[in-house]
Formats: C-alpha cells, sequence, structure tokens
C-alpha cells in the first residue's frame, strides 16, 4: 500500500477527495485522479512568467518561450559518433548504431 495514498479505506478516500477540493476548488469524484496532479511531476516556476515548467528537467516555459537553461539530455543518452551537426547544436544526424542508452531508435 502506498502510504501517500492512506489506508485504502472508503473513509481515507473520501477525506483525501475532501482535501482536494478544498485546495483546488474543485469536486473530484475519482480516486485516482487526485494521484496524477502530484506535484512531483511539474518542475519550478518559470524565472520569467511564474507559470510551473511541465516537468522536473525542463528547459524552457511552455508558456512564455523564455530558455530557463540549456537543454541536457546526456542522462538519456550518448551519441558516440556524430555524422553532421545542424542549427544551433540540438539536432545531430548520426546513425542508429552510435546512439547508446535509454533512448528507443527507430531503424
Amino acid at each position: 500500500m502506498n502510504p501517500a495514498r492512506g489506508d485504502g479505506s472508503p473513509q481515507a478516500r473520501q477525506a483525501m477527495l475532501d482535501e482536494y477540493e478544498r485546495l483546488t476548488g474543485f469536486r473530484e469524484s475519482n480516486f485516482n485522479a487526485v494521484h496524477h496532479h502530484r506535484v512531483a511531476m511539474y518542475g519550478p516556476p518559470c524565472p520569467r512568467c511564474g507559470k510551473v515548467l511541465r516537468t522536473p528537467i525542463a528547459y524552457k516555459c511552455f508558456e512564455c518561450g523564455y530558455v530557463v537553461h540549456e537543454p541536457n539530455w546526456s542522462f538519456l543518452f550518448t551519441v558516440t559518433d556524430v555524422a553532421e551537426a545542424k542549427g544551433r547544436g540540438t539536432m545531430l544526424v548520426t546513425r542508429p548504431q552510435n546512439i547508446e542508452g535509454k533512448l528507443r531508435v527507430a531503424i
């Protein structure tokens, strides 16, 4: 059992739905929908407009377009050999066998 979800009893579920309504002003009837809106899924506020970034690793604000920091996708993959770099260095052209890591490569 996930401790964040209480004991799973109908009373605990109703208490969570009541608290969700108190915090958001929206009456939700689906208990699982409340967990879809976890704060950990989102990033910090944008320094320019104050809207919340879409993910914790977002480099750009979706609302105003402000670039918070340069993109860093190194945690996803490593390119072992680059055939060509286009644009401002964010588009790499290479062969699928030159990519290692979590990224799925369609051949």
